[in-house]
């Protein structure tokens, strides 16, 4: 009897894998085009939450990869293209990240700050955000993280003409033991930003 139940729940798991899957209370069919297709108007869908040390811990995180961030509130989705892990609450895109130097934004300076780490393996969350209102000409516009002189990361947004604009930056570096000087400059393709509303840097030592 034992192997027939179980035999029966194989067959059962075959087949559910093997087909579209629909979550719903209606018994709807699910949507062709769809592996999973849940339906709700009372309860939403939660994905892996963990912290932002325990996200960048995994090893060679999939395309489009989803996690909760809770030190951080947000949906995080990792992007080959860059190798690096997009926040989903950025707004006014679209954007990009990247870990080499590509609009160098060194123009102006915005904030400075100096962080000491104890061990060589202390990992520093680097949290930045850079709002502002841009005139009639739309253009690309960048914010670079610096490191003691030198860029290691940086994101870019075309920005919308004559509207306000924001661009949010998140990184957690591997410095080394020491002082760290970590500077927020921003670079404007072209046009002229006409209002500053303001900027933010922050960086945390991660236990």
């Amino acid at each position: 009897m034992k192997k027939l139940i179980l035999s029966l729940f194989i067959a059962i798991a075959t087949f559910s894998f093997s087909q579209n899957v629909g979550i719903n209370g209606t018994g709807a069919a699910p949507a062709t085009s769809a592996m999973l297709d849940v339906v709700s108007t009372t309860s939403g869908m939660l994905i892996p939450r963990m912290t932002t040390l325990q996200r960048t811990a995994i090893g060679a995180p999939a395309n489009g990869l989803l996690v909760f961030d809770t030190n951080l509130g947000c949906v995080y989705m990792y992007l080959t293209s860059t190798g690096a892990w997009r926040s989903m609450c950025d707004s006014y895109g679209p954007f990009y990240s990247e870990t080499t130097t590509l609009f160098n934004p060194v123009a102006t300076t915005l904030k400075t700050l100096v962080v000491t780490t104890a061990a060589a393996t202390d990992r520093v969350l680097i949290e930045a955000e850079f709002d502002y209102s841009k005139n009639a000409t739309a253009s690309y516009v960048a914010i670079g993280l610096f490191r003691n002189g030198v860029e290691i990361h940086e994101v870019a947004k075309y920005s919308v003409a004559n509207a306000d604009n924001s661009i949010k930056l998140t990184w957690v570096d591997v410095p080394g033991a020491g002082a760290q000087t970590y500077t927020l400059r921003y670079y404007l393709g072209a046009g002229a930003i006409t209002t500053f509303y303001g900027s933010n840097l922050v960086a945390t030592v991660l236990p």
